[in-house]
C-alpha cells in the first residue's frame, strides 16, 4: 500500500478552484521529489522547484543510485534522461 498523499494528486478542476487542479497536482509532485532528492543526500531548498522524469528515477533509492548526495539544487531543474 501507498500513502496516498504521495501517489494520487487528482485533476479535475481549473486552476483557479480551490482543490484538484493542476497546480495542485505539479506542487505536489515538486515536494515528492525534493523529499526523494534530500533522501538521498542532496539540498533541494523548499523555493526551487525539482521534478524528476521517471526514466531518470522512481524512489529515493534511485536518486541515490545517480550519485546526487551532495548536490545542491539551487534553480529550477529538471531530471531527465
Amino acid at each position: 500500500e501507498v500513502d496516498p498523499a504521495e501517489a494520487f494528486a487528482p485533476v479535475k478542476n481549473a486552476n483557479d478552484a480551490e482543490t484538484d487542479t493542476p497546480r495542485i497536482a505539479q506542487a505536489m509532485m515538486v515536494a515528492l521529489h525534493r523529499r526523494w532528492l534530500r533522501e538521498a543526500g542532496a539540498e533541494a531548498p523548499n523555493d526551487v522547484p525539482v521534478e524528476i522524469s521517471p526514466l531518470w528515477a522512481l524512489d529515493a533509492e534511485d536518486c541515490r543510485r545517480r550519485g546526487v548526495a551532495g548536490t545542491k539544487f539551487d534553480e529550477p531543474t529538471y531530471l531527465h534522461e
